[in-house]
């Protein structure tokens, strides 16, 4: 900052500033609206142009084509509107920490699907799957006692490893619940297909193939993830659902 602020506060607590020759008006209802005048207080202005524009600051730490202007998020100079992008948009108003979901959205943005970038964040919010400080998300898979899938008990699903398949080899038809590919869920899909254990794994929002059409879903096919930790030991009498009855049949190489 190359000038200490003028500032002004006026009888029904607005606030007008002028930082580095650009005037801004700053009502109660700014997100920072509390930290400013605390810095105000204590005579501490580095920073503080950051707290009264949020979207500068974001534009700033995130150069990889993400742009938030005139209240809509932009990627490579695109628009894009979708469950995400507007709550990102209810976190910055709201001065909530933004940067799991920007980096989430970096993320995604890397992934060939357009019905993944538009769906993905939804359903992953309405069926509670944390999003983690690296722009990942959380979520279960049930295994076999030794760890292995419980399908072609071929792939190895201990703590630490990453499995990974050509893209093209996990199932992308949304219309299809049960198919072939790696399959990760909610607690109680993983646990219901259990054979021994259950652990927690973290997928890149990149690497989701097919996102339910449906909310009531469960679960979602990816080509990659990594286990995180186990989250039970034995599952002493897995079951499969009336719904997934069939599955057996179609996930021929994981589920």
């Amino acid at each position: 900052m190359n000038h200490r602020p003028a500032y002004i506060l006026t009888s029904d607590n607005n606030l007008s500033m002028v930082v580095n020759g650009k005037s801004y008006f700053i009502n109660t209802s700014h997100p920072n609206y509390s930290r400013i005048i605390d810095a105000i207080k204590a005579d501490r202005f580095e920073g503080i142009e950051e707290l009264i524009n949020i979207p500068k600051a974001i534009n700033e730490y995130y150069r990889g084509g993400i742009e938030v202007r005139n209240g809509k998020i932009y990627y490579k100079g695109n628009v894009v509107h979708n469950t995400l992008t507007r709550r990102i948009m209810e976190f910055i108003n709201k001065g909530l920490p933004t940067g799991p979901l920007l980096k989430f959205f970096s993320n995604l943005m890397s992934n060939p699907s357009a019905r993944s970038i538009n769906e993905l964040y939804g359903f992953l919010e309405h069926k509670g799957f944390p999003i983690t400080d690296d722009g990942c998300f959380l979520a279960y898979k049930g295994v076999n006692q030794d760890y292995t899938d419980c399908y072609s008990g071929k792939f190895d699903n201990s703590v630490g490893v990453i499995n990974e398949v050509e893209r093209n080899q996990v199932d992308d038809n949304s219309e299809k619940l049960c198919s072939f590919g790696f399959h990760v869920g909610t607690y109680a899909y993983a646990n219901s297909f259990a054979k021994g254990n259950l652990v927690l794994v973290k997928v890149n929002p990149k690497d989701a193939v097919s996102v339910p059409n449906d909310h009531s879903a469960d679960k979602l096919r990816v080509c990659k993830y990594q286990v995180i930790s186990v989250v039970s030991g034995m599952i002493e009498e897995p079951y499969c659902p009336s719904s997934q009855e069939d599955c057996e049949e179609y996930d021929d190489y994981e589920g």
